[in-house]
């Protein structure tokens, strides 16, 4: 699919849902500095997945977003179709409130060490933490800021690298090319809440252009015990 300016469609769509470049990045799955070329008009072609991504991060169908790029309108959906999209979105729902199984045959990789405490890492994560294929990666806590949410230091987290926001959630948050775990909150004014389960850890409050959420942690777990279940 390509067309002229379908930049500035996909930036005139993303400003109508009040998203910024980041979060329609992180919605899409893909990269950051990719999307905001698309809006400047830097990138004249894309692949139909590159679309279809960009149609899910706007939460249309590729059809109306095809529509909206090319003025043609969009093909009735069947009911049918409607009914498949509302299962899939229920289903990706499930997996977002259903804890991973206890049990991780295919281990996700270990990518670095992660601090619960300070904001500052053991180990320098890359501005993208886990290649495109990569869905779950691992890393290890250091400190004790999550303790209430029974992650200690030395625990695993398994992070979800594509996902959709909820509130309070635990995510991995890059700020200033610091990385650190915390729960998330949005305020409804641009801003973001980071706080921690641990009192003795103070919350901020931030612009939430000045962060990115790098993944959304799904599971816990102390390595030796889960060693000791397989």
């Amino acid at each position: 699919m390509s067309t002229e300016n379908w930049g500035k469609v996909i930036q005139r769509l993303r400003k109508e849902r009040h998203l910024t470049a980041k979060r329609l990045a992180e919605r899409s799955g893909l990269d950051y500095s990719y999307v905001r070329q698309i809006e400047a008009g830097l990138v004249k072609e894309a692949r139909l997945t590159t679309f279809a991504r960009l149609a899910e991060g706007l939460e249309m169908s590729l059809d109306e977003l095809k529509s909206a790029i090319t003025g043609e309108p969009a093909k009735p959906r069947s009911l049918r179709s409607v009914l498949i999209e509302a299962e899939r979105l229920v289903n990706q729902y499930e997996d977002r409130v259903t804890e991973l199984p206890e049990t991780i045959y295919e281990e996700p990789p270990l990518v670095a060490e992660v601090s619960a405490g300070t904001w500052d890492i053991r180990e320098q994560i890359p501005g993208t933490i886990a290649n495109e294929k990569t869905q779950l990666f691992r890393l290890l806590v250091h400190g004790e800021s999550l303790q209430g949410d029974n992650i200690h230091d030395g625990y695993i987290v398994v992070v979800r690298k594509h996902f959709d926001f909820i509130q309070d959630l635990i995510y991995v948050v890059n700020i200033d090319s610091r990385i650190c775990l915390r729960h998330v909150t949005r305020l409804g004014t641009g801003m973001i809440r980071l706080w921690s389960s641990n009192s003795h850890f103070q919350e901020q409050v931030v612009k939430e252009e000045d962060i990115i959420i790098q993944g959304q942690v799904v599971k816990s777990y102390l390595e030796q015990d889960h060693l000791r279940r397989l």
